[in-house]
């Protein structure tokens, strides 16, 4: 878009409904109840058919995110009332993992313990992006991003250890059936293109397509947050590449690099197992 279509788009927002300016103060951030559901919350309304359309939204994940803060408060099983997503996470994700880093919030809103992020130019190279630019210290999360969490490598391969073999490294939180689920093909637009599954689609990356590989990348480029992950695997090999960028630069780029790495990976392990001395799983 052109910059004066931006500029034209903002000013018929404004003002801001109250449930999405959040607190006078910006010390407590909207619930998803408020937020999407709310006396002074814009209505949503969905633009694609189910199993028809694959439409990019935020919303998405904010209204899945809702529905399984009210499923749970329903059943009361996480012994608690009006659980938020965030504890949700903790609760039957981050902690059955092993995943002690990782949090969709700064602990102690402590911008030490995050990796510096850099912008990047041909012209100018690298260029530091101040922590205030890109983090909001009332609220311990990235600015003008949602949905973000802060994780480190080492739970990244936690991760994707779970989701290669789930029945041995996700402590019963995964399945092979759950994750059967998680990377049916939901949508195809042409066979020429990658299937969309449940925030996972087929590596794009690979020619041929590869449909034994799957691969999701998280944050985006150019974003204010400056990081970025991709993740790259294979159940059928038992295969998993996970890429992390601290500098907001082009996603796709960094899904190329992942799905290198993850071809070079492939091939070792394919080695190592020929000799007799590879492991089942390998996390690079």
């Amino acid at each position: 878009r052109h910059l004066n279509d931006i500029i034209t788009m903002a000013k018929d927002l404004m003002p801001l409904p109250a449930a999405f300016r959040g607190s006078n103060d910006g010390s407590t951030a909207t619930t998803l109840a408020d937020y999407y559901c709310g006396a002074s919350a814009l209505a949503i309304q969905a633009v694609g058919l189910p199993g028809k359309q694959h439409i990019k939204s935020h919303h998405n994940y904010g209204l899945l995110a809702l529905v399984c803060e009210q499923v749970v408060d329903s059943s009361g099983s996480t012994g608690q009332s009006n659980p938020d997503i965030r504890s949700l996470l903790h609760q039957q994700l981050f902690h059955p993992l092993g995943m002690a880093q990782t949090d969709t919030l700064l602990p102690e809103n402590d911008t030490t313990k995050l990796a510096s992020s850099f912008t990047w130019s041909k012209k100018e190279g690298f260029n530091l992006i101040p922590p205030h630019v890109n983090f909001d210290a009332s609220k311990g999360r990235p600015r003008a991003v949602g949905g973000s969490a802060y994780s480190t490598a080492q739970d990244m391969a936690s991760y994707l250890r779970a989701l290669i073999d789930p029945e041995n490294s996700s402590n019963h939180t995964l399945s092979e059936h759950m994750l059967d689920e998680l990377l049916r093909p939901m949508y195809q637009k042409d066979v020429f293109l990658p299937a969309q599954a449940l925030s996972f689609a087929v590596e794009e990356s690979f020619s041929p397509v590869d449909t034994e590989v799957a691969y999701v990348t998280c944050g985006q480029g150019m974003s204010f947050a400056g990081y970025q992950t991709a993740l790259v695997f294979s159940r059928a090999r038992g295969v998993g590449v996970g890429v992390l960028c601290n500098a907001g630069s082009d996603s796709y780029e960094l899904s190329r690099v992942a799905a290198e790495a993850f071809q070079e990976v492939s091939r070792r392990a394919e080695e190592a197992r020929g000799e007799g001395v590879g492991p089942g799983v390998v996390v690079g």
